[in-house]
């Protein structure tokens, strides 16, 4: 079972940038919450370490 998910003071940024922005980068050091974040927010994600989602994207 995944720990529960812990608040951030970037949650309440990206909710007001999420409207604006058809895209958000989030960068920080391995292991502080950034996938799980993103994923709560999320309409669909692609997993570029899997070949046929990165190839799909490549093509586009």
């Amino acid at each position: 079972m995944a720990p529960p998910y812990l608040t951030r003071t970037i949650d309440r940024e990206l909710d007001e940038l999420m409207p604006l922005a058809p895209a958000i980068a989030l960068d920080g050091p391995k292991g502080v919450g950034k996938t799980g974040t993103a994923r709560r927010r999320a309409t669909q994600t692609w997993l570029l370490d899997l070949a046929e989602q990165r190839a799909l994207l490549e093509a586009d």
